[in-house]
């Protein structure tokens, strides 16, 4: 996609796996509504927060695909169950405080810089600050329902099959299939808590905020270093999840890397249900900040 060998890219997003590429790229990634596009002949990962979305490398063309594919008439999946798809979002953002304070410090001076820009224009948006509380909340109830599930879906697989998974991946399984009934019980009730939360929260705004802590990590990077990464990078993913609410990444910020100037995607997430609304929220977004 990045490279230009397409002009769209189906994928799919449980925690993240659209929009953190999005940002690593410098494209553009949706995560749509949790079941606003069907699901049926998806391999699935963890039914409660896999979604299906695309990446683009521009706005015009990711509104012409959610125009396409989410605002057809008598799809059950989206105007009859999801009526706000496309109406409009308010020219209005909220920084969760949390997020914030979880990125690497040039994305943060990159993030802020980008939010003084928009401010000094006329036709600039409202920001404010807010709060949606401990992310490493939502991580451990998102590990413990989607470990469950993951485990139910592939565990069978995954013993008849030993070593078909990197070490990696095995390892995650493995703590997966250590998920207790009592400890999945207690996620989920967790979970519909925070996504009541954000349903809150994104009532009259949309939540904006870096996508990623940072720029790609290098391919020389190994183990440790890896994984606190990723689980840095989790902690800001999965709260979309958890709503189960659309979020958009858009390559707004640049910041250094080991290998020059790299990309880091600003993340727009709204209530459920109005993702046609959201990319053109995205877009409006993007040429206030001088991009195309």
């Amino acid at each position: 996609m990045a490279t230009g060998q397409a002009q769209i890219g189906l994928a799919t997003d449980t925690a993240g796996s659209i929009r953190v590429p999005a940002s690593y790229q410098g494209l553009w990634g949706l995560r749509t509504t949790h079941g606003l596009v069907p699901r049926q002949g998806l391999l699935p990962l963890a039914q409660t927060f896999d979604t299906i979305g695309w990446l683009t490398r521009d706005g015009e063309t990711m509104q012409k695909v959610v125009d396409w594919c989410l605002s057809y008439d008598g799809s059950e999946s989206t105007e009859s169950v999801f009526g706000e798809s496309g109406s409009d979002l308010p020219w209005s953002f909220a920084v969760p405080a949390e997020m914030l304070a979880s990125v690497e410090p040039e994305t943060r001076e990159a993030f802020e810089a980008l939010l003084g820009a928009l401010g000094e224009g006329a036709e600039g948006p409202a920001v404010a600050e807010t709060s949606v509380g401990d992310l490493d909340e939502y991580l451990a109830a998102f590990r413990a329902v989607q470990g469950a599930e993951a485990w139910r879906n592939n565990g069978a697989w995954l013993r008849e099959h030993p070593g078909a998974v990197a070490p990696v991946v095995a390892e995650r399984f493995r703590v997966a299939s250590e998920v207790t009934a009592e400890a999945e019980f207690a996620g989920r009730a967790t979970v519909e808590a925070l996504r009541a939360r954000l349903h809150d929260a994104t009532s009259d705004t949309v939540l904006i905020m870096p996508t990623v802590p940072g720029p790609a990590p290098m391919r020389t990077h190994r183990g440790e270093r890896v994984e606190a990464v990723r689980a840095a990078t989790l902690r800001m993913t999965t709260p979309a999840a958890i709503g189960g609410m659309p979020a958009i990444s858009v390559p707004l910020l640049t910041v250094r890397s080991g290998l020059g100037p790299a990309p880091v995607g600003v993340s727009l997430v709204s209530r459920p249900g109005t993702d046609i609304a959201l990319v053109r929220l995205a877009r409006r977004l993007a040429r206030t900040a001088g991009q195309p």
